[in-house]
């Protein structure tokens, strides 16, 4: 419980596995994937012994390491805005081949992530991408596109510093443009 109007809760992606979900049923948001959340609240709720009212909810899912999601369900009515920019948020996506960083680009509005950067570490292609500024549907939006095409996605903002210090830079800006123009 983080406070009256706010509960958050970490789901592995191996519980996912066994209601038959991937992470990128979440953010697709399935009527599999709602019940899913609904029974993660209601879990979360008895757990807790403070249910949060009967109003409308809501759930953010961030992606953290280990293809981890952290979900936060609130009260609506207790929400801020969504178009509140988050202060610091580092996507870390690593790819197998250059094709599927292309085809990630291409999915994605690259123009609006102009701080990306592609390193290669440990023979995998390495990207990363600044989400500093963006609001919870767009890096909800970013996300559920790395799925599909990154090998797995990360949240770390330490980890992408050691990478930017230690791998190898391919392409050291404008990553995501320079990819969708190849």
């Amino acid at each position: 419980m983080i406070d009256g109007s706010n509960i958050q809760c970490v789901v592995t992606e191996e519980e996912m596995q066994r209601y038959g979900l991937r992470v990128e049923d979440i953010f697709s948001n399935t009527e599999k994937a709602q019940d899913f959340l609904n029974e993660i609240l209601d879990m979360a709720e008895e757990e807790m012994g403070c249910p949060m009212g009967d109003g409308t909810k809501t759930v953010q899912a961030v992606c953290i390491p280990g293809n981890a999601l952290v979900l936060t369900f609130s009260d609506k009515k207790e929400i801020a805005t969504e178009e509140s920019g988050i202060e610091e948020f580092t996507g870390i996506l690593y790819f197998n081949t250059l094709s599927e960083c292309i085809a990630f680009g291409k999915k994605v509005e690259w123009g609006r992530y102009e701080d990306a950067a592609l390193y290669k570490n440990q023979n995998r292609l390495v990207l990363i991408v600044d989400l500093k500024d963006a609001d919870m549907r767009e890096v909800d939006r970013f996300f559920a596109a790395a799925f599909e095409f990154a090998q797995s996605v990360e949240e770390n903002s330490w980890k992408a510093a050691f990478l930017r210090e230690h791998a190898k830079t391919i392409i050291p800006e404008h990553a995501l443009q320079v990819l969708v123009n190849l």
